[in-house]
């Protein structure tokens, strides 16, 4: 069944694994964070509705490549936590990963807090977040961001669009544990149909350097050192050395 074979998964490899197949394709550096929700059950609508059921879901937050719509860093929770408080440790967590900061980062209203804004402006990146209309300032400030950068963000719906009708909207796992696997897991497999799509649609008779490869580029590049850390951490948690 699908618990057993989350089970065998740890979440460590599977943030690991989300780093390699983001590395699959350049990193552009502009960032678009947003949240979307899973359902964890099965039955129908119309039955839960019927006998007066609610049905509980995640509360998924991605944080996408705005350039080649990959997933950088993924957070899962059951709670209805504010996307404030969750997009803070999300950039950390790309951070600790890549050891790089995004140079741009874009989202929507929801995510209008002092305490972002700070953080975003310490590690000198970009904030494309519009305020929440309070007053005129307010407006004012709003008008002073460009639309094209601002509609960026719509590309976060685009992933979570993408993933729901590819993958499904609903996690098959019973235990929350289970349940966030199955989400790394989507990701992880979201980065490689992203970049096996580039791999193809890049081939024309127009000749393309080595690089604009992502698969060519991953076997036959060299390896960073950050990057040859993560495989032999990989290797050596499954005892394949």
């Amino acid at each position: 069944t699908s618990c057993k074979q989350f089970a065998k998964f740890e979440r460590k490899v599977l943030i690991i694994l989300i780093y390699l197949s983001a590395c699959l394709l350049p990193r552009s550096g502009r960032g678009g964070i947003d949240s979307t929700g899973f359902d964890r059950r099965h039955n129908s609508k119309h039955y839960v509705k019927r006998c007066g059921m609610t049905i509980r879901s995640l509360k998924v937050t991605f944080l996408i490549d705005l350039k080649h719509l990959t997933i950088l860093a993924v957070h899962v929770t059951a709670s209805r936590k504010s996307d404030m408080h969750i997009a803070i440790p999300v950039i950390k967590q790309y951070e600790k990963e890549f050891d790089e900061f995004l140079d741009s980062l874009c989202g929507d209203k929801g995510y209008d807090w002092i305490r972002i804004r700070k953080f975003l402006k310490k590690h000198k990146t970009r904030s494309l977040i519009p305020y929440r209309e309070f007053t005129r300032k307010y407006k004012y400030w709003n008008t002073l961001f460009n639309e094209d950068d601002l509609h960026q963000r719509s590309k976060c719906e685009t992933v979570n669009s993408m993933t729901k009708r590819n993958y499904g909207d609903t996690v098959t796992a019973k235990g929350f544990c289970n349940q966030v696997k199955e989400v790394l897991f989507t990701a992880v497999v979201h980065n490689i149909d992203r970049s096996i799509r580039a791999f193809i649609l890049r081939i024309s008779t127009k000749p393309f350097p080595v690089n604009s490869y992502p698969l060519v580029y991953l076997f036959f590049r060299p390896f960073s050192e950050r990057e040859r850390n993560a495989t032999s951490a990989l290797f050596c948690f499954y005892n394949f050395e």
